[in-house]
């Protein structure tokens, strides 16, 4: 069950930078690649702050003393918009991950 959980949130973020990539093509600026906190070069410590700036609280999402999300299957990303932007792929950015030979 975690693997088929864990499939479901990286379909639903694959599915979020396409809609985010969607909407900045109406305009002149491009969207970068995925972040989200625990990945490599952005401390899990600043989820808190990620989810303060999405509003996360209004749907009932928290944090534990760790870090972690609650309920425990929840996502958080930042993406970059402006002029220029750097762009990786999810596949990129999992091959950098501490974390990928047991995710």
């Amino acid at each position: 069950m975690e693997e088929i959980a864990n499939a479901c949130l990286y379909k639903v973020s694959m599915q979020f930078q396409r809609r985010v990539d969607e909407e900045v093509k109406k305009t002149k600026l491009q969207a970068s690649g995925t972040l989200a906190p625990g990945d490599d070069g952005f401390d899990l410590r600043e989820q808190a702050q990620v989810l303060a700036l999405a509003g996360a609280s209004s749907i009932k999402v928290a944090l534990s003393e760790s870090f972690m999300m609650r309920p425990r299957h929840s996502v958080s990303s930042v993406i970059g918009i402006g002029r220029r932007m750097q762009r990786w792929t999810q596949v990129e950015n999992c091959s950098l991950c501490a974390a990928r030979e047991r995710c």
